[in-house]
């Protein structure tokens, strides 16, 4: 009886523990992502003028889920509400804690998040543009 029991456990395990490894093989090895849904560090911006770009110890970031955006902008929290059709990128007003900070182009970062209207992923980068096709772009972080 023992032999059995200790035969199925084993049994159990084994089959948990091999399909686990399948998923994150699956992950890691995944060229493109297909959602919006992640953690994004910003990488670069192109804007028509030359902003100053972040300390590396406070480069923004932003994370996606469903039909919300929260992240920091270099010195504060933020949150928006947001709507997806497609590539279509929507942002509600944005909410932002206030510390102040010197030195940090945190505002002329969420002015170009408030006027992104469509995004595109590739290679696991985003690109949120706006109309003027200045653009954000972002690297996904696991």
């Amino acid at each position: 009886m023992k032999f059995i029991l200790i035969f199925v456990l084993t049994f159990f395990f084994v089959s948990c523990n091999s399909s686990k490894n399948t998923s994150n093989e699956l992950y890691e090895s995944s060229d493109e992502v297909s959602t919006i849904d992640g953690n994004w560090l910003l990488l670069s911006w192109k804007t028509k003028e030359n902003l100053p770009f972040f300390d590396l110890n406070k480069t923004p970031s932003i994370q996606v889920s469903k039909d919300k955006i929260t992240g920091f902008g270099g010195c504060n929290r933020f949150n928006a509400s947001i709507s997806i059709d497609k590539s279509i990128l929507q942002i509600s007003k944005i909410a932002a804690t206030r510390m102040f900070c010197e030195g940090v182009a945190e505002n002329d970062f969420f002015s170009i998040l408030r006027e992104v209207n469509r995004f595109e992923i590739k290679e696991n980068e985003l690109f949120l543009f706006d109309s003027q096709n200045q653009s954000l772009v972002f690297k996904l972080i696991k």
